[in-house]
């Protein structure tokens, strides 16, 4: 899968954190990689609905923190216990605000910044990153003198209005991102999340693409798939439900599922399966090693036959439109709204998630 950065509303890095958590970003395994590095910092998320926009606002604590010179910024990075894909975004990203910011420090939030930023790409962009143009305002309202410096020299996109870039955006956009072709051909979005920070009016939206791994299900036929399965008797209920929701909107799962039973000894004992593409398997085996602490998976390689679907909007109760499944049965198209789609909405509107189900079939007043 591909992540791509939705640029129309700019770019800044604690909204880039809260979309990637938005996208199934495992939050544990990046605050562990943020308390390995030393910085004396941690992240604070909160969901939060602004401007009709649902997502996690992101905050670094404390913000007081003394701000660091490069050499020490850098050494933080190559310190830390990450990926050199992940070591290379950061120190690229850092290099790039070290020729804009000469007075030779930074303020250590955004050293912190930098990190969460280069693990949540390498982590959720397996196959690339791609992001449209930075937008540039006109009236040049929004985009900080850093960022400015930054883009010099690069393709923008003008705009009328206000156009949020923050310096350390900038140079993430630039070091981790490439261009996203126009006349890419058709891509198949697996999920969408909105970020925020916190105390900020900025917000950055973040796609999952995969441009191969769904044909089947847009056409409809035969796919392979992989299923991960292991048996659950350590665990108490409510570390089961935890490992199974983190689990479920990990990008790359397909479906998981839970079967109580009784094992050796006659004790109580659950299968927990998971169903994901056999390209996703590092993605999902490591976050059920990690949500579960199992000492190992069983796997198979199964075939399945789906229909044909489409993705679009079905109606919600009211004005209201919702994320669902168009397919195909005998020739007859139907439409299955998504459950989170569902849920959101019912949050956002206060109400119930059986009142939009209701609310979109005709009554009638007995007299």
């Amino acid at each position: 899968m591909k992540l791509f950065l939705q640029t129309k509303n700019g770019a800044d890095g604690l909204p880039m954190i809260g979309a990637m958590a938005e996208l199934g970003l495992d939050m544990t395994a990046l605050a562990d990689v943020l308390a390995s590095s030393g910085l004396p910092c941690h992240i604070e998320t909160q969901k939060v609905t602004r401007g009709g926009l649902q997502g996690t606002a992101v905050g670094i604590q404390p913000r007081s923190m003394e701000a660091m010179d490069f050499q020490a910024s850098r050494d933080i990075f190559e310190r830390a216990p990450v990926e050199d894909t992940v070591r290379r975004g950061a120190i690229g990203s850092l290099n790039l605000l070290h020729c804009v910011f000469r007075d030779g420090s930074l303020p250590a939030v955004t050293v912190a910044v930098l990190l969460c930023v280069s693990f949540g790409t390498a982590e959720l962009g397996k196959d690339g990153c791609l992001a449209g143009l930075l937008p540039w305002s006109l009236s040049g309202e929004g985009v900080e003198p850093g960022a400015a410096e930054i883009l010099c020299g690069r393709p923008v996109t003008l705009v009328r209005g206000e156009a949020r870039v923050s310096a350390a955006g900038a140079a993430l956009w630039a070091t981790l991102f490439s261009q996203a072709d126009p006349g890419q051909g058709a891509v198949f979005c697996r999920a969408k999340g909105a970020g925020f920070g916190t105390g900020s009016a900025a917000c950055v939206e973040m796609m999952l693409l995969d441009e191969d791994g769904d044909r089947a299900q847009r056409e409809g036929g035969d796919e392979e798939i992989l299923q991960l399965e292991t048996h659950i008797d350590h665990l108490t209920g409510e570390e089961i439900g935890c490992a199974i929701d983190v689990l479920s909107h990990t990008p790359g799962v397909l479906d998981t599922a839970w079967f109580s039973g009784i094992g050796k000894k006659n004790r109580p004992l659950g299968l927990l399966r998971v169903l994901c593409y056999p390209s996703d398997e590092e993605r999902v085996g490591k976050a059920l090693f990690r949500q579960t602490h199992t000492l190992g998976y069983r796997k198979a390689r199964l075939q399945r036959t789906v229909l044909p679907r489409r993705l679009g909007k079905a109606p919600a109760g009211g004005d209201r439109e919702v994320a669902a499944k168009y397919y195909e049965v005998d020739g007859v198209t139907y439409v299955r709204p998504e459950s989170d789609a569902l849920r959101k909405a019912a949050e956002a509107a206060g109400l119930g998630l059986p009142a939009l189900r209701f609310a979109s079939l005709p009554t009638k007043r007995e007299e």
